[in-house]
Formats: structure tokens, C-alpha cells, sequence
């Protein structure tokens, strides 16, 4: 059996406030907290001192045992406080159940002037109430119970994995801030292989494991299958399946953009509502010579229903085209309305209440339209009425209905019911045919019911 040296003692181990010297079983108080190391020693010459079979308890300033380690050996010296324990795997003691238990290559307890803290090295494992912490190094300070990493970190829960460059965390890993690289990959609810994931990264998150919440800030994405968002901060909340999108915020899908200030989604239902200065934009197809087309929608709400490829927007609707002439964007026509329900799947969207139509040739009034992009037909339905522009921009060759259908492609419209006209002087003959076509240009399509 090895000898015990009778003036060093066999360890120095302090957890929470006080310095303690241990020879063999005894127990030494000083200030407030104490420690019980049980081993055997070994003095190898100088100042080191070597025990083997180690188990180390701390307690509080009550004598409330708050940490538990063991390992093979525990390496200190006669004039100092430091003592390395490898390996080391123990407890962290907290309410009954919830403790926490650490395994590491290496303890290393360091006692300095700003207080004590200790050092777990070499595939260090945390572990508490099913949530992992995972590092190559992690700093455990005893006063405020916090872990800090000092190596990039991986946080494993029920169906999310979460890794960063660092973390600074309460020790029972329940909350935290992860900062450098986070990366947060979290399966559906009930954490099955198949469910599509969810990824959410960014240089910074907050996290509430115990409620599920993790708030990512700093170039924020998150991807979804066919759909990612981009913000300043995304807030992800798993137990309700809900993402919140702040500043700069944009949603895509394969045939849509959406932009906006503010965005609220649900992901699994893949719903969203779009505030603070929303608009959606989508490539359109070619009516004329035009080399490129897009539309944009604004309004003061959007109401995104991607699964079905459904856009609703209320409150100063504005859906506007867009054309490119020789690497040239030029505004077209511009529609506004009360509401607009736009199917962007299949390029058809319907507008309600004080619908007016405007382009540089031709405009239009309605109670609703109906706009078909592929089919480049615009129908304005209730009291409608068509017009064109002479030079300085006044009205004329007015014509009215309860219908009126505008082919952008040839330019002519058409009332198909009762005729109301109004010809500029000069103007086309008074035919049916010719009085119920004046010329211009839209770039939407409205039909009532058709591709229904």
C-alpha cells in the first residue's frame, strides 16, 4: 500500500468557497465549505502528491453536499490549492432527479483571486434530465452554476441537435447562449426519421430547452424543405411548430419571394402571416417583347397559405408588373384594390372592392377583376369601365359595362353586355364592333369562373 506523507496531506479539492487540506479520510473546514476526499495517497517526491481510487465530495456554506466525483487518480501539490482528477465522471447535485452528471477525460480545480472554477477536458459529457451537452472542453464555475465552453459545443434533446463555438449555460443545461456558427437541426414533433427537418442557423441564440424556444439572431435562415426564411432574428418554438421572423425578413419557395418587416409561420401547416410593409414577388411569363417580367404585391397584411400556393392580402393592395427591355426594368400596369386573392401556382388572382386598373395607355374601374397571366386576359367585373390616354395623359374613347374583358396580347377590350361608349372626336367609327375595342395595354388577365 502506498505511504502517506504525514506534512502534505493526500489532495487539496475545494468546490465552493474554501480551501481544504485532506490526508487519507479526514475532513477540513475553512470559511464556509468543505470537502471529503477518500483514496489513497502518495508522495512522489517534492512537492506532488498522488492518490488513486479518488471520490471527492464538496458541500455548500450549509454543509449541503453539492458535488460528487470520482476518478483513478488525483494529482496535487503540498503548497497549492489546484488539484487534477483523471479520470473523472460524477454529480453535480441538484433536486432529487434532476442532478447532473459529468464525464470527462480530465478535472482540473483551479483556485485563483476572481474565485474557483473547474475544468472538464478531453470528450467531456453533461448530461440532465434527457438533455446532452457534449465538448473537448467545458468550465464549470461552482459560485454561479454556469458552464462555458472552451471548444465548440454540441446540445442534444428530444429530435434537435444544437451545435456552436461556444456556450455559456446554466448547469443543468436548460438555458444559455450559444454564439459562432449555431446550428440547430430539430425533427417534427414526434421526432420520427422521416419527418422533414427543420434547420435553423445564425451567429447567436438564446435558448429554453425545457420550453422548446431557441431565439437565433445574426443572418438568422432557416430551411425547410422547398421553403427557407431569411431575418434578423428568428424565433423557433418546437413544441408549437411556429417560426417568428423580425427585420429584413424574406420567405421563399421555388416560384415566390416574399419580404417583409415582420412574419409570423407555421410550419407544418406551412401558413404565415406577412405585416410591416409586406410584398410578394413572382417571375411572370412573357406577353409581348419584353425579355423578363415580374409582379410585386403589396398590402398591409398578407396571409400566406404555401401548402396550397394561395396568397390573400387585404388593406391598400398594390400588385404591380414589371418588364425588362434590353437589361431595363420598366414599370407596366399596376393594379390596386381592397383585397386580392392571388393563386400563384396557377397565375390567377382575384381583386375586390374599388378595383382600378393603370398602365401608360389604358385604364379601368370595377367592383372586382379577375386576372389570368398565361392566358394574358383582364376581366373587370360591376360597373365596369375601360378608357385610353390621349398624349397628355386625359381620358378618352371611354367605354362601360358590366363586363369588360382586355386581351393584353392584341391590346383590344371588349364589353360583353350592354354598351356604354364614349369616343373622342374623330375618333373610331360607331360600330359595335370597333366602339367596344378601344386600344391599350395590360399586362393582367381576368375572366370570371374560368380555370376554375
Amino acid at each position: 500500500m502506498p505511504t502517506r506523507d504525514r506534512d502534505g496531506g493526500a489532495a487539496l479539492w475545494f468546490v465552493l468557497g474554501s480551501v481544504v487540506f485532506v490526508v487519507g479520510l479526514t475532513i477540513w473546514r475553512m470559511g464556509g465549505g468543505a470537502v471529503n476526499v477518500r483514496g489513497e495517497s502518495e508522495s512522489l517526491g517534492g512537492n506532488q502528491v498522488v492518490m488513486t481510487d479518488v471520490r471527492i465530495e464538496a458541500f455548500d456554506e450549509r454543509f449541503n453536499r453539492t458535488t460528487i466525483l470520482r476518478g483513478k487518480t488525483a494529482t496535487t501539490f503540498k503548497n497549492s490549492s489546484n488539484v487534477v482528477l483523471e479520470p473523472c465522471n460524477g454529480s453535480i447535485l441538484r433536486e432529487q432527479g434532476k442532478d447532473v452528471q459529468v464525464i470527462a477525460a480530465r478535472a482540473h480545480k483551479i483556485v485563483s483571486r476572481s474565485g474557483e472554477k473547474i475544468e472538464f477536458t478531453g470528450k467531456v459529457e453533461v448530461s440532465s434530465e434527457g438533455r446532452e451537452l457534449r465538448s473537448e472542453k467545458l468550465v464549470y464555475t461552482p459560485v454561479s452554476r454556469l458552464l462555458e465552453s472552451g471548444a465548440p459545443v454540441q446540445i442534444l434533446t428530444t429530435g434537435t441537435s444544437i451545435t456552436s463555438k461556444s456556450l455559456k449555460g446554466q448547469t443543468d443545461i436548460k438555458t444559455g447562449v450559444l454564439e459562432g456558427d449555431v446550428q440547430i437541426t430539430s425533427m417534427g414533433q414526434a421526432a420520427k426519421r422521416y419527418d422533414a427537418p427543420i434547420r435553423i442557423t445564425g451567429q447567436r441564440s438564446d435558448f429554453d430547452l425545457a420550453k422548446q424556444v431557441y431565439e437565433v439572431s445574426g443572418s438568422a435562415w432557416a430551411k425547410k424543405l422547398g421553403q427557407d426564411i431569411q431575418a434578423t432574428k428568428i424565433t423557433y418554438n418546437r413544441s408549437r411548430r411556429t417560426l417568428t421572423a423580425d427585420g429584413n425578413t424574406v420567405a421563399r419557395r421555388p416560384n415566390l419571394v416574399v419580404h417583409a418587416g415582420h412574419l409570423e409561420y407555421w410550419i407544418d401547416q406551412e401558413l404565415g402571416i406577412a405585416t410591416k410593409n409586406p410584398k410578394a414577388v413572382q417571375k411572370t411569363p412573357a406577353t409581348t417583347n419584353e425579355t423578363e417580367s415580374r409582379t410585386e404585391l403589396a398590402a398591409q397584411l398578407i396571409d400566406l397559405h404555401f401548402g396550397r400556393e394561395i396568397l390573400e392580402a387585404k388593406d391598400d393592395v398594390c400588385m404591380q408588373r414589371f418588364v425588362k427591355f434590353d437589361g431595363d426594368w420598366e414599370p407596366d400596369y399596376k393594379i390596386t384594390s381592397r383585397t386580392v386573392t392571388s393563386l400563384f401556382g396557377k397565375r390567377r388572382s382575384t381583386f375586390r372592392g374599388d378595383v382600378k386598373i393603370e398602365t401608360d395607355k389604358l385604364g379601368a374601374l370595377g367592383d372586382r377583376a379577375i386576372f389570368y397571366q398565361d392566358k394574358a386576359k383582364l376581366y373587370v367585373i360591376g360597373r365596369a369601365q375601360a378608357w385610353d390616354y390621349d398624349e397628355d395623359r386625359k381620358r378618352q374613347n371611354e367605354i362601360a359595362g358590366e363586363q369588360i374583358v382586355h386581351n393584353l396580347r392584341n391590346g383590344q377590350s371588349q364589353v360583353l353586355d350592354r354598351v356604354r361608349s364614349r369616343f373622342k372626336e374623330g375618333g373610331p367609327a360607331r360600330s359595335r364592333s370597333e366602339r367596344t375595342a378601344p386600344r391599350g395595354r395590360v399586362e393582367m388577365i381576368f375572366r370570371e369562373g374560368e380555370g376554375q
